[in-house]
């Protein structure tokens, strides 16, 4: 655990109903580079199980676990993650764990994720398990470059449902390019026990930028090398979200991607009032610049504006690809793909602007393919 560094506030099994830890910690000024978390081969099967209490493997620049900590605060500053390799969090893996651990504060500004590596599963640049309640992450004007992984090249969440939806993720003024996965070549977020009641958390990205992620994936030689060569067209999303809604709010902007630039399964796409977004020139399989799938949807905000620019599909859907059955949804709840933040509005009183220019698929004038209309009367 831990390449470079590893930081643990646990107690022993018998002490940890009554043992509770205050922390302050600031790391500021420092740079993480070339540190691998050690693990072998045999260890890989066990370690792609999110819920396995084995750390190896976990955080190659710096590992924190959080199982006893209440009310603490983690400040990252103006550090350099680079060159660093782990199964999950090749940069930095962070897990608050246990439902004792509740109101701590993590944040990470000025900071650069750079040729990080989750080799095996998730997170190239910064990996985060969320179990318990009540705490605070937030993102500001950080970079995740040229970072690889399976499941989110740049950065992946793991999050569970809880009574109330008490934890925060914020993501602001933040960029990723060059990034590359499976699933999720820049984000990757997915919620556990999906069938489980209570709510997940809404991370909310602002002002952020996404280009030039790619859905190139690693070929494994040996344990400690990788090469990276072209996908097939089944890899899904430059923002990849299942089961997790997620908020958008200021100028949103998505160009040259080729992964589809967000898919959505299951999870809410919601688009603050005087919000913008730009998908320009990204691609994908189905879907060259939003992809939903089941209940998922667009939530429009007032005086939103979307400009869907030269996406382009292989399949279906050169701007927005649809993927709505019966199936998929709670039948009292069914409601359109794209809907407006006050249900009770119809379109012609809606305020928003979408723009569609030159999208295509399959080499035609196919800007949104759905594969029903029937609850968007």
């Amino acid at each position: 655990m831990g390449g470079g560094v590893g930081i643990e506030i646990v107690c022993p099994d018998e002490q940890a109903a009554n043992c509770m830890y205050y922390y302050e910690w600031t790391i500021e000024n420092s740079n993480f580079t070339n540190n691998m978390a050690d693990f072998d081969e045999n260890d890989i099967t066990e370690m792609n199980d999110p819920t396995s209490d084995l750390h190896r493997g976990r955080g190659g620049g710096l590992y924190v676990l959080i199982s006893n900590g209440i009310g603490g605060s983690l400040f990252i500053d103006n550090c350099l993650f680079k060159g660093n390799r782990a199964l999950y969090g090749g940069g930095l893996f962070i897990s608050i764990e246990s439902d004792l651990s509740a109101q701590n504060t993590i944040r990470i500004a000025n900071t650069n994720f750079i040729g990080n590596n989750a080799l095996h599963g998730g997170g190239g640049g910064i990996s985060i398990f969320l179990k318990s309640k009540g705490n605070i992450i937030n993102f500001e004007n950080t970079l995740f470059k040229s970072n690889i992984a399976k499941t989110g090249g740049g950065f992946s969440l793991h999050t569970t449902k809880t009574q109330n939806a008490t934890n925060q993720l914020s993501v602001k003024d933040c960029s990723w390019s060059d990034n590359a996965a499976y699933t999720g070549s820049a984000v990757a977020m997915v919620a556990w026990l999906t069938d489980s009641k209570g709510y997940s958390l809404q991370p909310q990205f602002e002002n952020c930028n996404f280009s030039k992620n790619s859905r190139s994936i690693l070929v494994e030689t040996d344990i400690n090398t990788a090469f990276t060569v072209q996908a097939p067209d089944s890899v899904i999303g430059t923002l990849y979200t299942d089961s997790v809604s997620v908020a958008f709010k200021g100028d949103s902007i998505f160009n040259n991607n080729n992964s589809t630039a967000i898919y959505a399964v299951n999870a809410e796409l919601n688009f603050a009032n005087n919000s913008t977004a730009l998908f320009y020139r990204n691609s994908g399989g189905n879907g060259g610049g939003i992809a939903l799938i089941g209940s998922a949807a667009i939530i429009v905000g007032e005086d939103s504006i979307f400009n869907f620019t030269e996406n382009n599909a292989t399949v279906h859907g050169g701007a927005i690809y649809a993927f709505i059955t019966s199936q998929h949804h709670d039948l009292v709840s069914i409601n359109c793909f794209i809907r407006y933040f006050q249900q009770s509005k119809k379109p012609s009183e809606w305020s928003t602007l979408f723009h569609f220019y030159d999208n295509n698929a399959m080499g035609k004038n196919e800007t949104i393919f759905a594969t029903t209309l029937d609850y968007c009367s």
